[in-house]
């Protein structure tokens, strides 16, 4: 398991179109600007009536089949304080209401709370990402925290 935090933030790495979005088709997105309740927002609901890729699990909007960069950038969803998780696999449950990766926790200066690390163990989930102040980010591939090394010498 890897985790720390990162001057970098989801909107970068869309706008970027970091490479890592193509190897995990199956984004989760849990926390929007802070509300984590992806159900109640008006763009939400815009997205899963006109994006077939689209669909709510639970509170939270799931975008399928790649298509994470392309709905971001269309709907502008990303600004600061978002939360997403990323999988190879289609998820199917939505994350526990007590897990979040995001502020105040801190993982340059603290390890995950335990029921963030048993739930990321159970879930397939590959990547979560969250962002503020910098990014938090909690993985099981040393490749991704590679890649995201290096997106911070360049």
């Amino acid at each position: 398991m890897y985790y720390g935090w990162l001057q970098d933030s989801i909107y970068d790495l869309t706008e970027s179109q970091w490479e890592v979005f193509d190897q995990l088709p199956y984004a989760l997105i849990t926390r929007i600007d802070s509300s984590n309740d992806m159900a109640s927002l008006l763009v939400t609901e815009t997205i899963v009536h006109s994006e077939d890729a689209c669909s709510l699990l639970g509170r939270s909007l799931l975008i399928g089949d790649a298509h994470l960069v392309e709905i971001a950038q269309k709907y502008e969803l990303f600004s600061h304080f978002d939360e997403i998780w990323l999988y190879k696999e289609r998820p199917t449950a939505d994350i526990p209401q007590d897990v979040w990766l995001g502020p105040p926790l801190e993982l340059c200066a603290e390890e995950p709370p335990v029921e963030l690390l048993d739930w990321f163990n159970a879930s397939g989930c590959i990547l979560g990402l969250s962002d503020g102040t910098g990014m938090n980010y909690i993985t099981n591939s040393q490749e991704i925290v590679d890649s995201l090394n290096k997106r911070q010498v360049a």
